[in-house]
C-alpha cells in the first residue's frame, strides 16, 4: 500500500534529510573519513512504500546527528568503522532476528496443505528446506560483530542486506503482481472461470507480505499452478487439462487457507 504523505510526515522527512546532509557536508569539509553518502527526499519516497519501514529509516538517519556518532573506532576484530555504523548494524540485526523468528514460528507450526487438506505432519516434523534456511539465516546473524575480521564484517553486512530484501515491499509487490498475472494467464488459456481467479486474488489481498509467503510455502496448489505455467512456457503454450480444475479447486478452499494466516 502506498504511503500517505501528510503534512506531519512530510515535515519530518524534510527536516531529517536536511539535518543529515548538513552534518555530512560539515564532515566532508573537514575531510573526515567514512562519511555516509547524502540522501534526498525523492530517493526515500522512491525506495519506501511502507510507512513503518520509512519511519525506521528516518530514525536511522536521525541517529547520525547525535554527538560522536561519526567517531571512528577500531573493533576488537580489527574493523575500522564509525560508532554510527556499528550501532546501525546491531539494530538492523536485532530487528532482522525478531522478524526471522516470527517467520520461523509461523512456518514451523504450519501444516502443509494440498488444496486445503492438511497433511499428517507439520513442517517442523518434515525437515522443510525453507524452514531450515530461515533457521540457518537467523543463526548466522546471531554473532558478535565486534569480534569479526573485516572480511567477516563485510559478509555479515551483505547477509543483512539480503535478509532485508525478504521484507522489501517493492519486491513483495512485484511477487504478488507476478503471481496474479500468472493466475490470470493460466485461467484465460485453460478456460477456467474468471470468477475463480478473482476470488483467489481478493482473498490473497488480505495477507501481508510475510503471511502471503507462508500460505504460498505451505499450500501445494500454488506450486501446481506455477509448475503448469512453467510447463506451458516450455511447451510453447500447451496447457495441461487439469489447470482449470486446479484453479477452481484452489478457489474453493482459498478463504479457509487465508484464515489460517490472516
Amino acid at each position: 500500500m502506498a504511503i500517505r504523505y501528510d503534512k506531519k510526515l512530510s515535515r519530518e522527512i524534510a527536516k531529517t534529510v536536511r539535518n543529515f546532509n548538513a552534518k555530512v557536508r560539515r564532515l566532508e569539509r573537514l575531510e573526515r573519513e567514512l562519511v555516509p553518502s547524502r540522501v534526498s527526499v525523492a530517493s526515500l519516497k522512491q525506495e519506501y512504500t511502507d510507512r513503518h519501514a520509512l519511519q525506521r529509516r528516518l530514525k536511522e538517519l536521525q541517529a547520525f546527528g547525535k554527538r560522536g556518532a561519526e567517531e571512528i573506532i577500531t573493533t576488537a576484530g580489527g574493523v575500522r568503522t564509525t560508532r554510527y555504523d556499528i550501532k546501525l548494524t546491531k539494530e538492523r540485526a536485532r530487528i532482522a532476528k525478531i522478524r526471522l523468528t516470527r517467520e520461523i514460528n509461523i512456518l514451523g507450526q504450519a501444516t502443509p496443505t494440498v488444496y486445503g487438506k492438511k497433511t499428517p505432519r507439520r513442517f517442523v516434523e518434515m525437515g522443510s528446506e525453507e524452514l531450515s534456511n530461515l533457521q540457518a539465516r537467523r543463526q548466522r546473524l546471531n554473532k558478535n560483530i565486534e569480534t569479526m575480521t573485516k572480511a567477516q564484517y563485510e559478509r555479515y553486512q551483505d547477509l543483512l542486506r539480503e535478509t532485508y530484501k525478504r521484507w522489501d515491499t517493492n519486491q513483495g509487490r512485484i511477487f504478488r503482481q507476478s503471481y496474479y498475472q500468472i493466475l490470470q494467464d493460466m485461467a484465460q488459456k485453460s478456460g477456467a472461470d474468471p470468477a475463480d481467479v478473482e476470488k483467489i486474488i481478493k482473498a490473497l489481498d488480505k495477507l501481508n507480505q510475510v503471511q502471503l509467503g507462508a500460505v504460498y510455502d505451505t499450500e501445494q496448489a500454488f506450486k501446481d499452478i506455477l509448475h503448469s505455467y512453467q510447463a506451458m512456457k516450455l511447451n510453447a503454450g500447451v496447457i495441461t487439462a487439469d489447470t482449470a480444475q486446479d484453479i477452481h479447486d484452489l478457489a474453493e478452499v482459498i478463504d479457509s487457507l487465508v484464515d489460517m494466516y490472516a
